[in-house]
C-alpha cells in the first residue's frame, strides 16, 4: 500500500470510518500558537525542489538542486513511466516543512498530514493522540532527506549491475505485465510475467557474453490458455540454436525436441532413441518380455513367383499341400488346377480382382535361436528363421524352387539352370555349380565330367551320370535343343 500511495504522490492511512485512504501533504492547514506546548523542539527546515526516482535502467529527474531533493523508492514496482514522476513533483514542488517535536493540546478534528503552523512554521502532523479530560497529541514529526547520487550497485568487480523491477495494472485492457530485469556489462537476466483475461504468460531469459566474444541466450517461456498449455525452452550460442517445446490441448500432447527422455519403472526411452519396455502394443504387436506377436490378416499378394509354384503343381513335379492349396486355390474350389494358374495370371496382370484373404501369425521371439521368426497358420508352423537358417516348405527364388513333399520324407528342386550346370549331390544332398563351365565337381571336391561334354544343360547326379529315377519319381532331362526357359527337376 506504501508503494501505491507512494507511486500517487501521497501516503496510506485508515479513516475515521475505518476504510483506507491515500492522502496528500498539506490537504488542510491549521495553525496554533508555539506557547501551548508543554516542551518542543525544532529542528531543520527543508524545502522540496527536485524530485528524483533511479532503478538503474531508468532516470526521472524534475526540479533543480536549490534546495531538498526527494527520492523515490527505487523498489517501488508501482513506478512504470516519467509521467507518474512529473505528476508527483507537481504535487510537492516547494512544499516547505520543518522537523518537530512537542506535546500539546491539540484539535481532534486534525488528520495525519495536515500541515500545522506553529508560530508561522509549518509541520506536518503525524504522532499519537490520547483523551486526557482533553485531547493531548505527541507530535512527533522527523524528516530525513537522505543525499543520494544513484542507484547503481558497485561489486568488488567494479562492473555496473543495473537492476528493475517493473509492474503494470492495466484496467481498461484487463491486463498485468510483472518485469524483474538485472543486467551488467557482459550478461542480462530476465523474468517476465503477462496475465490477461485469456492467458498467462511467464518468460525467463538469459543472455551472456563469452570472453570469445560469442552470446549463450537461453530462454524458458511458458503459455496457458484455457484451451491449451504450452512450454518452449531454446538455447543459442551465435547463429546455432536447439529448442524443445511441449504442448498440451485437450485431445493431444506434442513433444519435441534434439532429445526426448523418458525415465519409468517400466518405461525407458534414452537421448539414443533406445526404447526399454516390458510388455505393450505396437503397430498391431502385442510386446511381451520376450516376443512380438502379431496377426496377419490380410489379401495375399500373388506375383511370379507364385505361377512358377502354381505351374509345377500342375505338372506334378511339386506336390499341394494343405497350406499350398490355402494360399494358390484362386477360384476356392478346394484344389489347384490351370484355372487358378490362370486366375493368378490375370490378377497379376490387373485383369481380375484378388479376393484371396490370408489370416495367420507371426513372432518374432527373442530367446528362441531356433526359430527367431515364426509365421503360422492354424496353430501350425509354415516358416521359421533362426541361427541355423530358414525352414520352411518351399522357397522360391528366380530360377530355383525347392520344397518337401508332404507325408512323404522326400524333397524336391525345380531347377531353371538358363545355360549352366548343375550337379546335385544325393548322398550328402548338396548342390555343386560348375564355376569355370568346363569342369563338374562332387562334395569331396573331386572331377565328374570335364570338358566339352558338358557344354549343354544338363543334370547330373554325383556319379555324372544322369539318373532317370529317383525314389519313383520321374525326372526329366532337357537336351541341347531346350530353351534355357525348360525347367529340370528331382525329388531326393
Amino acid at each position: 500500500m506504501s508503494m501505491i500511495a507512494e507511486s500517487a504522490g501521497g501516503f496510506c492511512c485508515a479513516g475515521r470510518d475505518g476504510k483506507i485512504y491515500i492522502r496528500t501533504i498539506g490537504e488542510d492547514i491549521a495553525s496554533m500558537p508555539l506557547k501551548l506546548f508543554k516542551n518542543y523542539k525544532f529542528g531543520e527546515e527543508y524545502k522540496i525542489s527536485k524530485i528524483s526516482y533511479e532503478d538503474g535502467v531508468r532516470d526521472y529527474k524534475f526540479g533543480n538542486d536549490e534546495r531538498n531533493t526527494l527520492w523515490i523508492s527505487q523498489d517501488n514496482m508501482f513506478i512504470v513511466d516519467e509521467d507518474q514522476i512529473e505528476k508527483i513533483y507537481n504535487n510537492i514542488k516547494n512544499l516547505t516543512i520543518n522537523s518537530f517535536e512537542g506535546t500539546s493540546i491539540i484539535n481532534p478534528a486534525w488528520d495525519m498530514g495536515d500541515i500545522i503552523l506553529i508560530d508561522d512554521k509549518p509541520i506536518v502532523y503525524q504522532g499519537e493522540m490520547t483523551l486526557n479530560g482533553r485531547f493531548i497529541s505527541e507530535i512527533k514529526s522527523k524528516i530525513n532527506i537522505k543525499q543520494r547520487e544513484e542507484t547503481t550497485i558497485k561489486r568488488q568487480s567494479q562492473k555496473a549491475i543495473n537492476r528493475k523491477i517493473y509492474s503494470e495494472i492495466d484496467q481498461q485492457n484487463l491486463k498485468i505485465t510483472q518485469i524483474v530485469q538485472e543486467q551488467t556489462e557482459t550478461s542480462e537476466k530476465l523474468t517476465q510475467h503477462e496475465q490477461t483475461i485469456d492467458s498467462i504468460q511467464d518468460t525467463v531469459s538469459k543472455v551472456d557474453e563469452k570472453v570469445d566474444g560469442t552470446k549463450e541466450e537461453l530462454n524458458s517461456k511458458i503459455t496457458q490458455t484455457a484451451e491449451s498449455i504450452n512450454a518452449e525452452v531454446s538455447k543459442k550460442v551465435g547463429e546455432d540454436e536447439i529448442c524443445s517445446i511441449i504442448s498440451q490441448s485437450a485431445d493431444e500432447i506434442l513433444l519435441k525436441g534434439n532429445r526426448v527422455l523418458i525415465e519409468s519403472n517400466n518405461f525407458k526411452l534414452d537421448k539414443d532413441g533406445k526404447i526399454t519396455a516390458t510388455s505393450g502394443t505396437i503397430g498391431g504387436f502385442t510386446l511381451s518380455s520376450s516376443e512380438f506377436t502379431g496377426n496377419l490378416n490380410g489379401i495375399y499378394k500373388y506375383d511370379d513367383y507364385d505361377l512358377r509354384v502354381v505351374k509345377n503343381i500342375i505338372i506334378g513335379s511339386m506336390e499341394a499341400s494343405s497350406e499350398l492349396i490355402n494360399i494358390f486355390d484362386a477360384n476356392s474350389d478346394g484344389s489347384i488346377s490351370s484355372a487358378d494358374y490362370v486366375r493368378i495370371k490375370n490378377i497379376i496382370s490387373g485383369t481380375a480382382t484378388n479376393t484371396k484373404n490370408i489370416a495367420g501369425t507371426v513372432i518374432i521371439n527373442s530367446k528362441s535361436p531356433k526359430d527367431c521368426i515364426s509365421i503360422l497358420q492354424n496353430g501350425r508352423v509354415c516358416a521359421s528363421l533362426g541361427v541355423s537358417g530358414i525352414n520352411t516348405k518351399i522357397v522360391t527364388t528366380e530360377n530355383v524352387i525347392c520344397g518337401i513333399v508332404e507325408g512323404t520324407s522326400y524333397s524336391g528342386l525345380t531347377i531353371n539352370n538358363s545355360g549352366q550346370l548343375t550337379i546335385l549331390d544325393y548322398d550328402d544332398k548338396k548342390v555343386n555349380l560348375n564355376k569355370d563351365g568346363l569342369t563338374i565337381y562332387n562334395s569331396n571336391f573331386e572331377t565328374i565330367i570335364t570338358g566339352s561334354s558338358i557344354s549343354s544343360p544338363a543334370l547330373y547326379n554325383s556319379k555324372g551320370k544322369v539318373p532317370e529315377i529317383e525314389h519313383g519319381r520321374e525326372l526329366i532331362v532337357p537336351s541341347a535343343a531346350n530353351t534355357p526357359t525348360r525347367k529340370s527337376y528331382i525329388f531326393f
